[in-house]
């Protein structure tokens, strides 16, 4: 399995690709992702697609050499199946067996919950921090599970200057209007900074650069992965994209189980140091417990 492309353009994504046509004939192993209800899916620029369960990747799907490829790192496979060891030069395994059954998708869930989450241990510790959640990427996940049509696109990956990456964790369609949006928890360090400006501030900005410098390629490629995804059953919206929103979006999600007066300075202090930044982003601050309501 090649590492996630991305260097591909907006322009690389072709509507009439075969792994499209393949997934529209519904294969047993791809109805059951599309009926998982914890696992979300993103087409990608160079005509492929990620698997997710909250933010732990499940599978790599492309087409090669005239057939489906679906693969997954060992690491969620190793102990749970009777499966043949990877190849030399590769860490992943071909995975669509392991798909044919609900059975297998749920044993590779559990796998990623304890390797890439580090459940349950990591409950322990949010507990004593009196804290609700410390993983953002399962917030990621819970956002787009409760708002399949809303959340159109997660880790979207764009190459800057130097062949840096650069990413964006959601894509919001709201309106006809899209929207870049940069989720962080409440407990993130970047979000302040003691001495200086914090260093979200610096990341919206290359953010909202990025938008206006783009704007209708972004377009253009987002009304082609909309048709696609509606065609190959992940997504079940209008695909109309009038515009995309000039300013990213800053979501921040306040995870405190328990408030003390520090936590309170803390998120007035992030409001003050936010909003120096304003002319280039908006930010929004969220509880944890209204993250689906």
């Amino acid at each position: 399995m090649p590492r996630q492309k991305t260097n591909g353009t907006f322009a690389s994504l072709q509507e009439e690709h075969h792994l499209w046509k393949a997934l529209e004939e519904k294969p047993l192993w791809w109805r059951n992702i599309l009926n998982d209800p914890e696992l979300y899916v993103e087409v990608r620029k160079d005509n492929y697609i990620n698997v997710y369960y909250y933010g732990g990747c499940v599978a790599l799907i492309q087409w090669s050499n005239g057939h489906i490829v679906a693969e997954i790192h060992k690491k969620y496979t190793t102990d749970l199946f009777d499966t043949k060891e990877p190849t030399i030069t590769s860490n992943y395994y071909d995975c669509q067996e392991l798909f044919q059954s609900q059975e297998g998708l749920e044993a590779i869930k559990r796998r990623i919950s304890q390797v890439y989450h580090k459940l349950p241990a990591q409950e322990d510790v949010n507990n004593r921090k009196n804290i609700h959640i410390s993983s953002e990427k399962i917030v990621q996940g819970e956002l787009i599970l409760c708002n399949r049509n809303r959340y159109i696109d997660s880790e979207l990956a764009h190459q800057t200057e130097g062949r840096k990456t650069m990413r964006i964790d959601l894509v919001e369609l709201k309106h006809q209007t899209l929207f870049f949006v940069e989720l962080k928890l409440i407990t993130d360090s970047r979000l302040r900074h003691l001495d200086s400006q914090p260093e979200i501030i610096a990341q919206m900005k290359k953010y909202h650069d990025f938008i206006n410098s783009y704007q209708e390629d972004i377009i253009s490629y987002y009304r082609k992965t909309l048709q696609i995804k509606r065609r190959i059953g992940i997504w079940t919206g209008e695909p109309i994209i009038k515009e995309v929103s000039h300013k990213p979006e800053l979501l921040i999600i306040d995870t405190y189980s328990q408030m003390t007066k520090g936590r309170e300075t803390r998120i007035a202090n992030i409001r003050e140091l936010l909003e120096t930044g304003q002319q280039h982003f908006n930010f929004f601050i969220q509880k944890y417990q209204q993250l689906c309501k």
